[in-house]
């Protein structure tokens, strides 16, 4: 018999749905603490920093400015989103910093031990959420969830196209559409948090 040419080539995940799934602050902080430490990064990168799964994959060490908040996207979809530096969210910080630790602090390398182009990281990930109750949650719907964090914070239009990559604000509008209403703060609290936090400075 004849060895099969595609035997041990890693498909793509087939987890990607056509849905539409925001998680909140809780819940994404729920499902980011039932995974395994390792598997844990890729997902926080998606919910805390935008990124999407080819550039979870291609994120170094170099990249990330683990004294700060920010990272730098080196290869990204398109050239809009190349170089680009989101802001990632708090809990994401001792999440790399973790990572660092365990990789023995190296300097270079991949950020994610775990691959993300395959269905095993999907799989294991669904069976620690089953065992803790929680709902399933794709890569890309965490992704959703940054941008709805963003939005949440009051973050332009404009910023949401340059933090997600999108090459025109036309994408980002047709994006934003696509997520679910926000429980939002009071509008009136929002303004004067604001003018009170410019009141300060």
């Amino acid at each position: 018999m004849e060895r099969n040419p595609l035997a041990g080539i890693e498909l793509p995940p087939n987890d990607e749905k056509p849905r539409t799934r925001v998680a909140d602050a809780d819940e994404a902080a729920a499902l980011i603490a039932a995974l395994d430490p390792a598997d844990a990064v890729p997902y926080a990168l998606a919910f805390y920093a935008g990124l999407r799964r080819a550039e979870i994959k291609r994120l170094e060490w170099p990249d990330v400015e683990l004294d700060g908040y920010r990272l730098v996207v080196q290869k990204a979809k398109s050239r809009a989103g190349t170089g680009r530096r989101p802001p990632i969210a708090e809990p994401l910080r001792p999440i790399l910093l973790g990572e660092f630790m365990r990789q023995g602090r190296r300097e270079n390398g991949a950020v994610s031990a775990v691959s993300v182009t395959s269905g095993k990281i999907a799989e294991r990930a669904r069976r620690h959420w089953a065992a803790a109750g929680l709902e399933p949650i794709t890569l890309h719907e965490c992704r959703h969830t940054y941008a709805s964090f963003l939005m949440a914070a009051g973050y332009t239009l404009r910023e949401l196209m340059e933090y997600m990559g999108h090459s025109s604000l036309q994408a980002t509008e047709r994006y934003v559409k696509l997520l679910p209403p926000l429980d939002e703060t009071d509008p009136a609290e929002r303004l004067n948090s604001y003018l009170r936090r410019r009141a300060v400075k």
